[in-house]
This record gives C-alpha cells, sequence and structure tokens, in this order.
C-alpha cells in the first residue's frame, strides 16, 4: 500500500514512520504483557487478549483505512495458481534489480526476529542477563525501533539513498563487533545503542528496487509480494545459520 502512495526517497521515509508504528508496538507489547504477568496472568489468557488486538485490528483495516490501488490502476493479469518461489525472478531478472534485491536480503538477515532467538540465547548463556534484565532490553530494542523510524528521513534526507544504506550497514557492524568483543551486559547496551539508527536499515534499498521493478513493468503490489517471501525465507534460514554457528 506504501508503494502505491510512494516512490523514490518519499518511499523510503514512509519505511521508515511504518518501522516507528511496529516500535511502538513491541514497546507497548512487551511491556504490557510482563505487567500482565506480574500480575498471575497465565500465557492463555495473554494469547486470548492479543487475539482481540488482532480482531480490533481487522475490523479497523476493513471499515476505516481506503483502498490505495483504484480499479483502473490495478493488473489485468490472470490469477494463477500460488507460486511461492516465483520471487526467485527477482534474482534472475535485470542487473540492476537483482543488484538492489541481494543488498535487500543481506540486510534481512540482521533484522530483530532473525537475531531475536539468537540475543536471548547469548545475553542468557554467555552474558548471564536474568529474565527481568532481558526483558528491559527487548522493551529497550522496540524504543529503538520507534525512535529508529524518524532517523531515516534524516538520514535519508542528509546522505541519500545511497548514503544512508552505508551508514546503516556499517552501524549494524559496529553494533554486532560490540556484541562480540566483549559478553557482559554494558556491551550489550552499547551495541543496542549502536542499532538505534539501522532499524530502518532496508528502507531506502528497498524503495529504490520497488522503482526499478515498476520501470520494469513490474506491478508494486506484485514485487511486494514476491520480496515478501523471499523475506519469509531468511526468516527461515537466518536463526538455522545463527543456531549452528554458534
Amino acid at each position: 500500500s506504501l508503494s502505491d502512495l510512494f516512490s523514490g526517497q518519499k518511499l523510503g521515509k514512509a519505511f521508515g514512520n511504518l518501522g516507528s508504528a511496529a516500535g511502538i508496538g513491541a514497546l507497548c507489547g512487551s511491556f504490557i504483557s510482563g505487567r500482565l504477568l506480574t500480575r498471575n496472568w497465565s500465557p492463555e489468557n495473554l494469547y486470548l487478549l492479543s487475539a482481540m488486538f488482532g480482531l480490533v485490528q481487522f475490523v479497523t483495516n476493513y471499515f476505516c483505512v481506503a483502498e490505495t490501488l483504484a480499479i483502473e490502476n490495478r493488473s489485468q493479469k490472470s490469477i494463477d495458481i500460488p507460486n511461492p518461489f516465483s520471487c526467485i525472478s527477482l534474482l534472475t531478472g535485470p542487473s540492476n534489480l537483482r543488484k538492489m534485491v541481494i543488498v535487500a536480503v543481506m540486510q534481512c538477515m540482521p533484522e530483530g526476529k532473525n537475531i531475536s532467538d539468537m540475543l536471548q540465547i547469548y545475553s542468557s548463556e554467555n552474558v548471564g542477563m536474568v529474565p527481568v534484565e532481558r526483558a528491559n532490553f527487548v522493551t529497550a530494542f522496540g524504543m529503538c525501533m520507534m525512535f529508529g523510524g524518524p532517523l531515516v528521513k534524516r538520514t535519508i534526507g542528509m546522505f541519500g539513498n545511497r548514503g544512508h544504506t552505508t551508514f546503516s550497514n556499517a552501524m549494524t557492524i559496529a553494533s554486532f563487533i560490540m556484541y562480540g568483543i566483549g559478553q557482559n551486559y554494558y556491551n550489550m547496551w552499547l551495541g543496542l545503542l549502536l542499532l538505534l539508527p539501522t532499524m530502518e536499515r532496508r528502507a531506502a534499498t528497498s524503495a529504490m528496487a520497488t522503482d526499478l521493478a515498476v520501470a520494469g513493468g513490474m506491478g508494486r503490489g506484485e514485487y511486494s509480494a514476491k520480496f515478501g517471501n523471499i523475506r519469509a525465507l531468511t526468516v527461515i534460514i537466518a536463526p538455522l545459520f545463527y543456531g549452528n554457528i554458534y
């Protein structure tokens, strides 16, 4: 939907705003669930509460969010049997699009959902953080997501798409080096601080890849769906890779 409304740097900045909203959800969700658990709520009740939030979101999206793609602008292609591996075509297409997709895929590897399990194991087994400290760390991670979104507007505005991507990648490297050089409480927090401006590291490359895909005759929704499948593959591969290395 965002790619229907924006393009270029504006699309990258819109991705940043979306990341901030996700950060607010992660922050509020972890805070509320943690407090409810301390009040003797069972995990089953928390899942029921989450389901209620999901129902509210469904109703809100269906009745309150307007369609972003007008009927006359929709693709006239016939709907074939869904093929989840059609996303591989992004890696065999035009070289400029292929390069952007490969960069975006590599940037997916250190995303929060891909490293969360590894961080939990590392912080517990190697750093020795107790459950309360790990919960506070997750809450702080959500705060970084919330504040990292608005930073995208500044970094893209100051450095451009290429500069934003280079800066984010460099800060991600610095953060993981900080985690690795010292297995202690303070290094975990310093590493998280370095991750603050990288929470939307993929915003610029995703925006550029979308524009390249559209220029090549692909629909915006078609590209988003195909890249979404590739991103899902990284969610499968990355935790297995990190776990085996660990």
